[in-house]
């Protein structure tokens, strides 16, 4: 086996039972993805569809009680591509979960931990290419409080890529029915060995909101206004930094299988340097964030809702430019695990 990938597989799936059998553990998601996204004659975004499936094995070794080792992979296979699979990540970290505090560290899958960050942070398609975090990941919930922070280093530097970094974080406070937010995070861009330069930009959401579904018969029903504002800085050009504000409100409703989300933005466009040459590779956010005016509105169903099972189809409008887009979207997950079977598959914001 001359390629070291099979090395790093043979040892994923052979390592628990080399260890001990009796500490073992694995799981094992399927990810489909099918986002339709109609954006012709936009100049923020592109016309595209995204489609395709995840499989992502995975095994590892409980050391004892809050400690963890695991490893596998996770492989993509786009929908109409004549390849085998069309990429894979690797997946090793250690998991500490030790109520209140989790932490991860390596190479760790994104889903369910950085979801609350609105679209102008992470746009959908990092979450469909850019299945796991690479660094670290802390982790605190206690009595309405909940708190974490993150290093996702997304670039070695070689003599064409870049070095790359996001570090963030989000804090959430809930008292009775009322909450506040505070979300952020700045990605530094750096250069390569065959040409300097550093780009940084940043997003900072501040947020209060009202949460009102204990006293109704709805299964959600919240509303939430704050500040989101940019600020970035391209060394080459200039020493200052350029400044974006705007105000960001969201209201999300939901009841049985149906739900909807609508978000509204409007003051300066973010994300300043978009045209410097770098596009996506600079900014991960939505681009329609870019304008000075953007309403998104997800209708939605939830044809599976289980605890290892979610399936979920949703329309979406887009109004920016002076124009409406929309968007069709059908993603579907299964997720086990050796708990799978049990009554109640608890994680650690609770039932999934």
């Amino acid at each position: 086996m001359k390629n070291p990938n099979l090395y790093l597989l043979f040892f994923a799936y052979f390592f628990p039972f080399i260890v001990s059998a009796q500490d073992f553990e694995w799981k094992a998601g399927l990810y489909n993805f099918f986002d339709n996204t109609e954006f012709a004659n936009s100049d923020y975004q592109i016309d595209q569809t995204m489609a395709g499936v995840r499989f992502s094995p995975t095994v590892g070794l409980q050391v004892d009680s809050v400690h963890h080792l695991f490893v596998g992979i996770d492989a993509l296979k786009e929908y109409g591509s004549r390849n085998f699979q069309d990429g894979y990540t690797p997946t090793a970290y250690y998991f500490y979960d030790g109520k209140p505090f989790r932490f991860f560290m390596g190479s760790f899958p994104r889903a369910g931990l950085l979801d609350d960050l609105p679209k102008a942070f992470f746009q959908d398609s990092i979450y469909f290419y850019r299945p796991n975090i690479t660094g670290l990941l802390w982790q605190y919930r206690n009595k309405g409080l909940d708190a974490k922070a993150f290093l996702d280093w997304t670039g070695r530097i070689t003599v064409t890529d870049h070095e790359a970094f996001f570090m963030g974080g989000d804090i959430l406070y809930r008292k009775n029915k009322f909450f506040s937010q505070f979300q952020t995070y700045m990605n530094h861009y750096a250069g390569t060995y065959s040409s300097s330069g550093v780009r940084d930009n940043g997003i900072l959401h501040a947020a209060v909101g009202l949460d009102l579904t204990a006293i109704t018969s709805m299964d959600t029903l919240s509303f939430r206004l704050g500040y989101l504002g940019g600020i970035e800085r391209w060394r080459a050009v200039a020493s200052s930094f350029v400044v974006r504000n705007g105000f960001l409100g969201e209201v999300q409703a939901g009841y049985k299988n149906i739900g909807m989300k609508s978000t509204i933005y409007f003051g300066e466009g973010l994300m300043a340097y978009y045209y410097s040459g770098l596009g996506n590779a600079l900014y991960w956010g939505d681009p329609f964030y870019r304008g000075k005016f953007y309403d998104r509105t997800d209708v939605y169903y939830d044809f599976f809702k289980l605890s290892f099972i979610s399936g979920r189809l949703m329309f979406s409008q887009h109004f920016s430019e002076n124009r409406l887009f929309v968007e069709q979207s059908l993603i579907f997950r299964i997720a086990l695990d050796q708990n799978t079977k049990k009554s109640e598959h608890k994680t650690f914001y609770g039932k999934e």
